[in-house]
């Protein structure tokens, strides 16, 4: 079908709907064609395009849990599609970026804001006369069910399942999607039988169309009705065929809930390992869906700045340490010199007190010239100082402007959305007093004080990032306590990984972590260890990255990390598969100022650095084994 595309613009829109058309079957291959469709609509300046892949790759990326991600590529979509303009097909996108919109505030549990971006959708799918305001009835059906206003679920629902039944377009994906949400209120309103009956219509649907995100969902209404029935064989038999479909495409939230259930159901029946192994996967599926969100990971790199400033700090107090010792030695060379020819002239004539005189002063110009030349070394290490300061704030730009970007656009929109709120209740103050919707006019003033909240929460989520960049940059005491080095190497090894990614997109890595369960807590300074683990990272990372430049497809980037005990000592290994370290230069990695890096990407302080914060500070080892082109592996010996 590509091949026969006639024009960019008309593979441009068959690769959009390849994607469409994978995205409930195969993840992958809907986001490869959808960067495809990315990709070239943006070279042949196809905006509506563009905004619509950029919206379709928003909604694969939500479905697989990512919130975060999924919010940055639909307000994206958003901004793209305003440069296009007012043609049907635009609006069409327009709607659709709308409804993904309702979709990405649905998750987030704002519901209000949910059923407002349904509402615009279905005004300009029907100003396009396209047949998808079935879609929006049922997603608004859908916020009121969530909400618990089952009667105003039940109006929406049923309107959409109505308006599927005229529409010669609809699929089964459609019939699939509400009828589950149909059997949703019927459950709420505990009709269980029509309830079950809509559950196995959808399912049946689903399977017809290879609707297995839908599929997936219909399965684990079903498991939960049968198990809130006592039916436990069946719950049991849709529980797993959700775990196996949910699995199969990705669908996290799917995924933990079936496991939640079997971790339930295994709980009644008096199996509790069993019941324990499902809840340890539902924790760890839920703890990837709904942890830490992405200002950690600028708070993280914010400490790495920190560090990086603390390691320069350390390298300019080195250098003054130096400079003051040779200081101290020529000036008491140069009152040795003074007292040796004062006392040979003490034993001559006044012939011989004028060539003294002239030493002397010959010795104050040297050392003049010396105390100029340390003032114009100082002032170069300063200036290299800053140089290094504002490199590593500039790794920072991106994230940072990323991240606080995330509140300033929900600022911005929620601020436009207010400004055509005031304008339609402006207006409809306007009508005569029999012909005013006061109902309606109440709605939009609740939606412009729910919006307004809106506003000032992400106004100070904004400020909260600031204020925790500057609280990361405040100096560390440096003092020793007990410390979880298995939860302290995890996320550094985050840290440097995502690190790395924010400079080079493209850059992939597998991160294998074994981790012993049993390891105590050693008495470190938190600080000092974390620079050495994120120092041993980065350049984990920076050698696989140079060794994927060059290596062939079948090479996959990996570093690990492994932590266990020997001996009454903790032992961290760091291994990478990367280019490794040539036998000529093995003995002088550990020396100051060496490094492999080119001019600019490195100082070669980091392993000095590490091998003086573990030998010095903690009474430890670091060693290294390597082979070229095979990878490296360091390994931390600390006493417990």
């Amino acid at each position: 079908m590509l091949a026969a595309a006639t024009s960019d613009t008309a593979r441009a829109r068959l690769l959009t709907t390849l994607g469409g058309s994978y995205r409930f079957s195969k993840i992958d291959s809907a986001l490869y064609y959808i960067d495809e469709a990315i990709t070239l609509a943006h070279r042949i300046n196809a905006t509506a395009i563009e905004a619509r892949a950029l919206s379709d790759k928003g909604s694969v990326i939500l479905d697989s849990g990512n919130i975060p991600e999924a919010y940055t590529y639909m307000f994206q979509s958003l901004e793209v599609i305003k440069q296009s303009g007012s043609t049907n097909y635009d609006l069409t996108t327009y709607a659709a970026i709308e409804n993904r919109l309702g979709n990405l505030f649905l998750e987030l549990g704002e519901y209000n804001a949910s059923i407002k971006h349904y509402r615009t959708s279905i005004y300009y799918y029907g100003k396009s006369q396209y047949p998808a305001v079935y879609n929006g009835l049922s997603n608004i059906g859908n916020d009121y069910e969530l909400m618990g206003r089952l009667d105003s679920a039940q109006y929406y629902q049923e309107r959409a399942y109505n308006y599927i039944k005229t529409d010669s377009t609809s699929t089964f994906f459609v019939y699939a999607e509400t009828e589950g949400r149909l059997g949703n209120v019927e459950r709420d309103l505990g009709h269980y039988e029509n309830a079950l009956r809509l559950y196995r219509y959808g399912s049946h649907n689903a399977l017809k169309f290879n609707d297995f995100r839908n599929l997936s969902e219909l399965y684990l209404n079903l498991g939960q009705l049968f198990n809130k029935l006592g039916q436990r064989d069946s719950s049991f038999y849709y529980a797993r065929k959700t775990l196996a479909v949910s699995r199969g495409i990705s669908m996290k939230k799917s995924t933990y809930l079936a496991a939640e259930l079997l971790s339930d159901l295994f709980k009644t029946g008096h199996q509790p390992d069993s019941a324990l192994y499902y809840l340890s996967q539902s924790q760890k599926v839920k703890d990837e869906l709904y942890g830490p969100k992405i200002f950690r990971q600028l708070q993280q790199l914010a400490l790495h700045e920190q560090q990086q400033q603390q390691q320069l700090q350390e390298q300019n107090d080195e250098l003054k340490y130096r400079y003051t010792i040779i200081g101290t030695i020529t000036v008491l060379g140069a009152i040795l010199l003074i007292a040796i020819i004062t006392w040979r002239n003490y034993r001559k004539q006044k012939s011989t007190n004028i060539l003294l005189n002239e030493q002397k002063e010959e010795i104050a110009t040297q050392r003049d010239n010396l105390g100029q030349a340390l003032d114009e070394l100082k002032n170069t290490q300063t200036q290299l100082v800053q140089r290094e300061k504002m490199a590593s704030l500039g790794e920072l730009t991106a994230g940072i402007a990323h991240e606080i970007q995330n509140p300033l656009n929900f600022v911005n929109n929620f601020s436009d959305v207010n400004r055509e709120m005031l304008e339609e209740l402006k207006a409809e103050s306007e009508k005569p007093k029999a012909e005013r919707d006061e109902q309606l006019e109440l709605e939009l003033i609740n939606d412009l004080i729910a919006n307004e909240k809106k506003i000032n929460h992400h106004g100070k989520r904004a400020d909260s990032i600031v204020k925790g960049m500057l609280e990361h940059s405040k100096a560390d005491t440096g003092s020793k306590e007990p410390t979880d080095l298995n939860a302290l190497a995890d996320e550094y090894l985050r840290l440097s990984y995502h690190g790395l990614r924010a400079k080079d997109k493209d850059f992939n890595a597998e991160l294998v972590t074994h981790f012993d369960p049993g390891l105590p807590a050693v008495n470190v300074v938190p600080q000092d260890i974390s620079r050495v683990l994120l120092n041993l990272f980065n350049n984990a990372f920076y050698a696989v990255n140079q060794k994927a430049r060059t290596a062939g497809p079948d090479y996959r980037s990996e570093v690990s990390v492994t932590t266990s005990t020997e001996n009454g000592h903790v032992i961290i290994k760091v291994k990478d598969n990367g280019v490794g370290i040539p036998n000529s230069i093995k003995e002088k990695i550990m020396q100051p100022f060496f490094t492999t890096k080119p001019t600019g990407e490195g100082t070669g302080l980091g392993l000095s650095l590490s091998y003086d914060i573990v030998i010095k500070g903690h009474g430890g080892k670091l060693s290294a084994e390597s082979k070229e082109g095979k990878g490296s592996e360091f390994v931390i010996t600390l006493p417990v």
